[in-house]
């Protein structure tokens, strides 16, 4: 991929910036389970970075109740916050050394993330990435989420640029989906779950850290 006509570079924050999806993951299927609503795997990874709606209709379709989300949904907020009690949120390797790589030439960063704004603050400041962020993108802002296009494509228009002129890092199937449909530049970089048919569809490139881009394209 060339970076000359790269102008802004967007990553998503769970499982990509930050070592935080395998406590979402290990909450969900625990909250599911709790609520009666037992969830195998590939149904829990499938969550990652899901538009709200659409996981409503998942969860709908999978145990034929509509309150089946907002119930686990609330229970795994609960005990997301018990185990972030005593377990640290940790910066995945590489984040200091992309953000200095696409600085120095010129390429603005943020962070765009299925999460609020306000939950992604306190993480990252948790991580110890706050200071490397100026912009902070929800998905929340948008009338649906990942894997939509609408937030990269609201993304690139908050930073004036066509989404051709920008390029995004994300770890799930949703996240990829969103950028690349929404016609921005994407990187997989595989956290909980391999490269796939899926995935490849909208996939430019693929590396196993951020580290290992910044190796590539020095």
């Amino acid at each position: 991929m060339e970076l000359k006509n790269i102008k802004a570079a967007f990553f998503d924050l769970d499982g990509t910036l930050i070592d935080t999806e395998k406590i979402y993951v290990k909450c969900w299927k625990k909250a599911g389970d709790i609520c009666g609503f037992p969830m195998e795997m590939d149904r829990v990874y499938t969550l990652r970075s899901t538009d709200h709606q659409l996981a409503t209709e998942k969860f709908a379709n999978w145990y034929g109740d509509e309150e089946a989300y907002p119930k686990i949904r609330a229970k795994r907020k609960e005990l997301m916050a018990e185990v972030l009690k005593h377990e640290p949120i940790v910066a995945k390797p590489g984040v200091r050394e992309i953000v200095d790589f696409f600085e120095s030439r010129g390429i603005k960063v943020a962070v765009v993330t299925a999460s609020t704004v306000e939950v992604a603050d306190d993480f990252m400041k948790k991580a110890g990435i706050r200071e490397y962020f100026e912009t902070i993108i929800s998905a929340r802002g948008v009338k649906r989420g990942k894997p939509f296009p609408y937030v990269y494509e609201y993304a690139a228009q908050f930073m004036k640029l066509d989404p051709s002129e920008c390029i995004a890092f994300e770890d799930s199937q949703n996240g990829i989906m969103s950028a690349k449909s929404a016609g921005v530049h994407t990187v997989f970089i595989p956290d909980l779950t391999p490269m796939d048919e899926t995935v490849s569809e909208y996939t430019d490139e693929t590396y196993d850290s951020l580290l290992e881009f910044v190796k590539k394209h020095k």
